[in-house]
């Protein structure tokens, strides 16, 4: 009779754990989601920040007179930096992303680049919007001469 009182009470235990489980789990998925999410906001970011601060460096050395003229060399040269640092996590083709460029003139010597990312959540959470545009500013001065 004991033994039998022993083995029940063993499969009882175990069938509360599984009940605590089955309770606890769902949280535990609400919980990873969001570290996930939040893991790749804060990638996201970083890499539209290297992705701006690169391309400012790759024309650094570019002259005041080359930018106005040539353009279209320039911001080839500027989306490849983006896509160099952004390692392809920036799609410069895709709706809400991309790179624009104020080129300098006499009264600003800067070349200013913002570089844009929408990032997009994993799941809809309440209270949070489902797309977030990033947006991150370089400016750099240009002319600088030969390295």
């Amino acid at each position: 009779m004991m033994q039998y009182k022993k083995h029940r009470l063993k499969h009882a235990i175990k069938g509360v754990a599984m009940v605590e489980f089955a309770i606890i789990l769902p949280l535990l998925l609400f919980i990873l989601l969001i570290a996930i999410d939040f893991g790749r906001f804060g990638y996201t970011t970083i890499a539209v920040s290297n992705a701006a601060r690169g391309a400012a460096l790759s024309c650094i050395y570019t002259p005041v007179d080359a930018c106005a003229a040539d353009a279209a060399t320039v911001i080839s040269k500027i989306n490849t930096a983006v896509q160099n640092e952004g390692a392809s996590y920036i799609q410069l083709g895709s709706a809400g992303s991309g790179v624009s460029v104020t080129f300098p003139t006499a009264e600003i010597p800067y070349l200013d680049i913002e570089v844009s990312h929408v990032f997009k959540t994993i799941i809809s959470w309440p209270a949070i919007p489902r797309e977030i545009t990033i947006k991150r500013r370089a400016k750099t001065p240009v002319g600088l001469g030969k390295p």
